[in-house]
């Protein structure tokens, strides 16, 4: 269980990390590329005996998929920065937020590791209610045709990345090398956003400044943590990401929304509480259904 907080605040920590970079108006994509960097070192440091102890024959038969998801971090993040300039905030993070469905489904419905039962099905049914109410906000910004696919786009998307996590930790657990799965995320991450900038090659004089790597390294050993214990916390529950991803997600919305009332003054309306509320009712039986592992 402790994993599964480790991972939720880890994850909070990181938005409040972009809020305030927000705010200081600090370049986000540097800001994303020092963070990958950072990923990449901190991870590097935290298995530093096993990288530097690790055997002649490691399986790294992984090592495609997170390849691969190294990029999908680099277009999902495009994806959301097109769909929050083109929508606004609420309608990225509900298509961000409802994607825990899709992990979900794969526990049940694929991977076997999750059963349904009355707290499971209640949490399910409340926690995406909950997510669309407590991100809900009135938008003036009217959609054509084409941009309509954004926050779709990003649904499937941060879904597909939240299951592919999943799934590779469920077949690849065992393997004596999975230990280095994180780093290698945000090292291919870190390795595709350098090759951007380097193409792009713009305002360069912002990579001077002392304030973007600093924001960039915390909000990277932080991005990092959060992976790491996400992994722990699904291998901890049997990979059921059927309980891990909505606690997770839920949790998120909730406590983001409640330091975002009182760090940064920000302004709920009535649907956004009565979604905090349901929130709470489904964050307690998520926790009932977790005691059951005890």
């Amino acid at each position: 269980m402790s994993f599964l907080f480790l991972s939720l605040a880890s994850t909070i920590g990181i938005f409040i990390l972009f809020k305030i970079s927000h705010i200081r108006k600090i370049s986000l994509i540097k800001l994303v590329t020092i963070n990958y960097l950072f990923c990449t070192i901190t991870g590097f440091l935290f298995y530093f005996k096993e990288f530097t102890s690790s055997p002649s024959n490691l399986d790294i038969s992984w090592l495609p998929f997170s390849i691969l998801l190294g990029a999908l971090f680099i277009f999902s993040f495009f994806l959301i920065g097109k769909t929050t300039a083109e929508f606004g905030l609420s309608i990225t993070s509900i298509s961000t937020k409802v994607s825990l469905i899709i992990p979900t489904l794969l526990s049940i419905f694929l991977f076997k590791t999750a059963n349904l039962n009355f707290y499971m099905v209640v949490a399910l049914m409340i926690s995406i209610p909950s997510i669309l109410l407590a991100s809900y906000k009135k938008s003036e910004k009217k959609e054509n045709s084409l941009l309509a696919y954004l926050p779709l786009s990003v649904f499937f998307l941060s879904g597909i990345i939240d299951g592919g996590i999943n799934t590779l930790s469920f077949y690849y657990s065992e393997s004596n090398s999975f230990i280095f799965f994180p780093v290698s995320i945000f090292f291919f991450a870190a390795l595709f956003s350098l090759l951007y900038n380097l193409i792009k090659m713009d305002k360069i004089e912002e990579w001077k400044s002392l304030r973007l790597w600093i924001a960039g390294a915390a909000l990277g050993i932080v991005n990092y943590f959060s992976i790491e214990f996400l992994i722990r916390g699904l291998e901890n529950y049997n990979n059921n990401g059927a309980l891990v991803f909505p606690f997770l997600n839920v949790g998120v919305i909730f406590f983001s929304s409640l330091l975002g009332l009182w760090l940064f003054q920000e302004k709920l309306n009535k649907w956004n509480f009565i979604g905090l509320g349901l929130a709470i009712i489904c964050l307690g039986f998520l926790v009932l259904n977790v005691s059951k592992f005890f």
